[in-house]
C-alpha cells in the first residue's frame, strides 16, 4: 500500500512518514501541489492525506485528480477549507494537530471502507 502525503511542514511531514512507514506501508511524500502532480501522472496511490494550504497554492487541483481516480483523501489541515468549495463537501477534514494514531485509523477505514 502507497500513500501519497502532501504536507509542507516538515516536522509533520516526518511524524507521519515514519508512522506509516513503521506499520509496513510505502510513502510518497510531497511538499507541493506541483510535485505531487507530476508523481500522479505515473503512480497511483492507496489513499491520501493532504494538507489544502501549499506554498505553491491550495490543494484544488490535486484533489479532483485523486478523487477521479477513486483514491481515499483525507484533509490534514491547520488551514480553512469552506474557502475551498465543494470538492472538499464529502471529505473527512482533520485539523492540526491532531494524533497520529487517529489520523492514520481514518486513513484505514477509507481504505477499508472503499474496498468493501
Amino acid at each position: 500500500m502507497t500513500i501519497l502525503l502532501l504536507e509542507d511542514q516538515a516536522l509533520i511531514a516526518i511524524d507521519l512518514i515514519d508512522a506509516l512507514e513503521a506499520e509496513g506501508h510505502g510513502v510518497a511524500a510531497f511538499a507541493s501541489v506541483r510535485e505531487a502532480g507530476l508523481w500522479l501522472r505515473d503512480h497511483q496511490p492507496t489513499a491520501a492525506i493532504v494538507d489544502c494550504v501549499l506554498s505553491d497554492g491550495d490543494c484544488s487541483p490535486l484533489v479532483r485528480q485523486l478523487r477521479q481516480g477513486g483514491v481515499p483523501i483525507i484533509i490534514y489541515t491547520g488551514g480553512n477549507t469552506s474557502d475551498l468549495g465543494e470538492d472538499f463537501s464529502t471529505l473527512d477534514v482533520f485539523s492540526k494537530p491532531t494524533p497520529t494514531p487517529d489520523l492514520l485509523n481514518a486513513v484505514y477505514e477509507k481504505i477499508a471502507s472503499r474496498q468493501s
